[in-house]
């Protein structure tokens, strides 16, 4: 790390006094690198304001299926999907598919159904809109993530 150019090197949790010696002494004689970078001038960041007709409002009907169902009046069905059990997903998407050609409008995806390791909920929506096309619901419980975590989910 320090012939990366690392200025800190240092620990976590489970990281004793006695490890931090050892690393303290292991890069002693290691330098590191010299910075190449060279900032010619400051450049401040630009913030671009977006007022309402900046914004372009995509009607109900207009944003997904599902919701053109719903404006209309329209009966719309769904059914509760498991992610996989491991990380194999064809069987759960191929059972997601048959559901699709019965008339499924979409899929609820629980996450962390029944306190049992599967697959991410949220890798399975994406996995089940982008292969079969139809439209899924992902249930995002927050009890088991920290902001960062939450924050990083959205990101992608």
């Amino acid at each position: 790390m320090i012939q990366a150019g690392a200025k800190f090197i240092g620990g976590c949790c489970g990281t004793t006094p006695a490890h931090i010696k050892l690393i303290s002494d292991a890069v002693r004689a290691a330098s590191p690198r010299k910075q190449h970078v060279v900032v010619s001038e400051a450049v401040a960041a630009r913030v671009e304001e977006l007022t309402p007709a900046d914004i372009k409002v995509i009607p109900p009907e207009e944003r997904s299926l599902w919701s053109r169902k719903i404006t209309n009046g329209e009966f719309v069905t769904s059914v509760e999907v498991l992610p996989p059990k491991g990380c194999a997903p064809e069987k759960t998407l191929e059972s997601i598919r048959l559901l699709k050609d019965a008339g499924v409008d979409g899929v609820n995806i629980p996450d962390g159904p029944r306190a049992q390791t599967r697959m991410s909920a949220q890798a399975t929506a994406v996995l089940v809109e982008r292969d079969i096309g139809i439209e899924a619901v992902l249930h995002y419980c927050c009890r088991d993530r920290n902001l960062l975590g939450m924050m990083s989910d959205l990101l992608g």
